[in-house]
């Protein structure tokens, strides 16, 4: 009788084990995007990522860099900006914002470093 109910007080912990350690796994947050910055230079410009993003990378170019954010391919040179094939003109003074969203949706912003206003770029 008492080796019964030892044995039904041990199944009990043990389904209730269980339970935690399935409900912290399901509340647990996904880490698998980090909100973080990275910053860098491309001759006089500033050019800032960041947001929730899973995979970032970078390739140095010989008049710039290319960026490779969740699938986006951004590349920034020293008179222009191109954001999956489409190009825009960068005058002097500007930086560039590549902000990507909890879904990987990029957003690219270019700003005069010197007013901090936006201006318009390709998306």
């Amino acid at each position: 009788m008492t080796l019964k109910r030892i044995l039904i007080g041990l199944g009990i912990v043990v389904a209730l084990l269980f339970a935690i350690v399935a409900a912290l796994g399901f509340l647990t947050p996904d880490e698998k995007s980090v909100s973080q910055t990275v910053s860098m230079t491309v001759g006089s410009r500033t050019v800032t990522i960041g947001g929730h993003y899973k995979d970032m990378t970078q390739e140095s170019l010989a008049d710039g860099i290319k960026i490779n954010v969740d699938g986006h391919e951004i590349t920034v040179g020293a008179d222009q900006l191109e954001v999956d094939g489409k190009t825009q003109v960068l005058e002097p003074g500007q930086d560039v914002e590549i902000l990507v969203d909890d879904k990987g949706t990029v957003s690219v912003k270019v700003v005069h470093s010197d007013a901090g206003g936006p201006a318009h770029a390709p998306q």
